[in-house]
């Protein structure tokens, strides 16, 4: 059972942030924040999603080189940037994952079905990772 605290918090106070201090995120903290979101659902425990923490001024030049222009301030002022995308081979993954599902029969599906299950969960997962 949920308290009105926790609700709240998660409802109502969770957001993106869009301003940062100068202080680096520790990698430590990072690779807590990644422990403790794999563990949020997407169907049949597929976990599609992948992270890309970008913490280095090299690899945030090269970031700033793909975003739009409305999220370049945010990307070059924080400390830390988790990229959020999908693996389309999220299936070979499944023996680990989902040992009841066949990971042949998954990979046999058509693109069209992989992609929209690897982005449909992707957006689940990315959601919690938002949260944690």
């Amino acid at each position: 059972m949920s308290s009105p605290d926790f609700m709240a918090s998660v409802f109502e106070d969770a957001r993106t942030h869009r301003f940062f201090t100068d202080q680096p995120v520790p990698d430590d903290l990072l690779k807590t924040l990644y422990e403790t979101m794999k563990f949020a659902p997407s169907a049949s425990n597929t976990c599609p999603m992948r992270v890309l923490f970008v913490t280095s001024d090299d690899a945030r030049a090269k970031l700033l080189e793909a975003v739009g222009d409305g999220n370049k301030p945010k990307v070059a002022s924080a400390p830390a940037v988790a990229v959020i995308a999908h693996d389309m081979e999220f299936y070979k993954h499944l023996g680990t994952l989902a040992p009841h599902l066949d990971p042949e029969s998954f990979a046999a599906q058509d693109e069209a079905k992989l992609k929209m299950q690897a982005s449909n969960n992707t957006w689940l997962q990315g959601g919690y990772f938002i949260l944690a």
